[in-house]
């Protein structure tokens, strides 16, 4: 292989390992930003459903046959 080929095979390498890494950094900032988005749905669903998970019944002196 002559030194002109193996120069632009190597370039070719390069950037394609460039390409490589930039979409990497691209993957772990979408993984971070889907992480937090869950995170704040959770967040969410709790403020929410929190008064509701008691679930406590009609008060003692309610008269369930007064209707």
């Amino acid at each position: 292989m002559s030194d002109r080929v193996a120069r632009r095979l190597a370039a070719a390498a390069l950037g394609v390992a460039l390409v490589a890494l930039v979409l990497a950094g691209y993957a772990l900032h979408a993984q971070s930003q889907s992480e937090e988005r869950l995170r704040e749905v959770g967040r969410e669903l709790q403020r929410t459903l929190t008064p509701a998970l008691p679930l406590q019944g009609p008060a003692p002196g309610l008269d369930l046959d007064d209707t």
